[in-house]
């Protein structure tokens, strides 16, 4: 089973809503609506609510009804909410409905930024005070680029981001800023075991990743 990073549950759970109601109301205009008109029973054919229909005027309400589902399943699947990482390394980005819009492949170099911002949300003095949203930017050695927004970044009592930890990333502090401003990787590939860095340094040499 691959590793999961749930890093837009918001996103999830708008595309999980979406996808409810888009089937739920599609299923009624299939049934109700569009599988009399088109294909009736002998009683549904006399029906003058059907025998009278009219596409256009039909299918203009329909659109009115049904396309904003639509839009939102589209945007739901053009959306990235999860970071998924396989058994040998691979990265794949994928939307709510787990599929994947950006992949990359363990042995490909590549860097990851993050731009990771508080925001104070909570000015009573109860704790927490504050959350961390922000954005990833991963680029390969080949120029492939691709960026997510993180809603809520996670992280820890020191203020670190934990998806880094967790990633197996360590000496963040001694990251350079990339250029969106954000603390940035060393060019590294990813194995099982975690990021491995790429060139002649070794880890000893560089401790923001490790082996």
């Amino acid at each position: 089973m691959p590793r999961i990073w749930w890093l837009a549950p918001n996103v999830v759970i708008m595309a999980l809503i979406i996808l409810f109601f888009a089937v739920f109301l599609g299923g009624l205009i299939l049934t109700k609506i569009l599988r009399p008109w088109l294909l009736p029973s002998k009683e549904e054919a006399q029906d003058p609510t059907f025998k009278n229909t009219r596409p256009v005027p039909l299918l203009i309400c329909l659109t009115i009804l049904y396309g904003p589902f639509l839009a939102g399943l589209w945007w739901a699947w053009n959306r990235p909410a999860l970071l998924t990482i396989d058994q040998a390394g691979g990265w794949a980005f994928r939307n709510a409905y787990f599929q994947a819009l950006f992949r990359v492949a363990p042995d490909r170099p590549r860097t990851l930024e993050a731009l990771i911002q508080r925001v104070d949300y909570d000015h009573r003095g109860t704790f927490p005070r504050y959350l961390c949203t922000g954005d990833l930017w991963v680029e390969t050695a080949a120029g492939e680029r691709f960026v997510m927004n993180v809603p809520v970044f996670p992280d820890d009592e020191n203020d670190q981001p934990v998806f880094f930890e967790g990633l197996g990333y360590t000496g963040i502090a001694s990251w350079s800023t990339g250029p969106h401003g954000g603390a940035i990787t060393p060019l590294h590939t990813f194995t099982a075991s975690g990021p491995v860095l790429v060139g002649p340094l070794v880890a000893e040499e560089d401790p923001a990743v490790t082996h």
